[in-house]
């Protein structure tokens, strides 16, 4: 009887053991299946046609290919041309240098020579645009101004042609690089080459046109003529001439006889007074004589 209990209990532990172990079986395999998505149907959408590009010009797809410019302000080449006579050329030369140097300028050209016993000199300058007009005024209170002319040259639209131009060529030049890269023949390599070099020397002369148009905007230019000033002949002093200074001498030297006439007739009255009675008497006794004689 006892044998028949355990057997029993022993057989429902092996149930039991073999319902968990299925049971857990089970769990895992319904955890696989979960983590997977669902997969849920969807309508099939007809691709869309892509409309064909319309075909661009070269200088359209140039453009296009190239990066928007830069905005720039105006860039504007000041020029002067000034005359001026001084008292001393010399001083007047060492007076520009000086300025130019203190407006963070210098010296472009300077000549002093001397011509007909007088001295000219002639000095070009470079300051600063911001100090273009100040330089003027500063050269013209050196002596009297004979001629002043000044010019204003706008290269904006140069400078951005020259701009776009560059930037072309440089796309042109990465390009070539490519192509050079991917060439396979010596006569692919050697064309490519050639075409690089051409574009390469086409950028380097605008890139050095673009620097000196930029040199020109940023430092102005100031041309001067100097002369000696000549002194002035003083004209001959020509004594005023009184014309009736002569008549007015002559009247009183009329005047001077005519009084010494009347002094003199003055004078000699009492004697005239005398002598003619005495001078009378004498005729009268020669012309008696005279008769008594005949």
């Amino acid at each position: 009887m006892r044998f028949s209990l355990r057997g029993r209990t022993l057989k429902l532990v092996v149930v039991a053991i073999g319902i968990l172990t299925l049971v857990s079986f089970l769990v895992a395999i319904a955890a696989l299946h979960g983590a997977r998505p669902l997969q849920t149907p969807t309508a099939v959408v007809p691709p869309t046609p892509t409309p064909t590009p319309k075909p661009m010009s070269p200088r359209a797809a140039e453009a296009a290919s190239m990066p928007e410019l830069e905005v720039i302000g105006r860039m504007i080449v000041y020029t002067a041309m000034l005359s001026i006579e001084v008292e001393n050329v010399t001083a007047a030369v060492d007076g520009i240098k000086g300025m130019a140097e203190e407006f963070g300028g210098y010296v472009a050209a300077s000549r002093v020579y001397t011509r007909g016993g007088r001295t000219y000199a002639s000095i070009t300058i470079r300051v600063p645009q911001d100090r273009f007009f100040e330089a003027i005024d500063r050269i013209k209170a050196l002596g009297r101004l004979l001629s002043e002319r000044v010019e204003a040259l706008d290269v904006t639209e140069h400078y951005i042609d020259l701009s776009a131009r560059l930037r072309s060529l440089r796309a042109l030049e990465s390009r070539l690089m490519e192509l050079l890269n991917r060439a396979l023949t010596v006569e692919d390599v050697l064309k490519v080459e050639s075409e690089l070099s051409r574009v390469r020397a086409e950028i380097e002369k605008i890139t050095g046109e673009m620097k000196y148009i930029e040199r020109r905007v940023e430092m102005s230019t100031i041309s001067v003529e100097i002369s000696e000033a000549v002194e002035k002949p003083v004209p001959p002093i020509i004594p005023e001439v009184d014309w009736l200074e002569p008549v007015r001498v002559g009247l009183r030297f009329i005047v001077t006889i005519i009084q010494g006439l009347i002094v003199l007739v003055i004078g000699l009255s009492p004697i005239a007074a005398i002598a003619a009675p005495i001078y009378y008497a004498y005729r009268r006794t020669k012309s008696k004589k005279e008769e008594a004689t005949s």
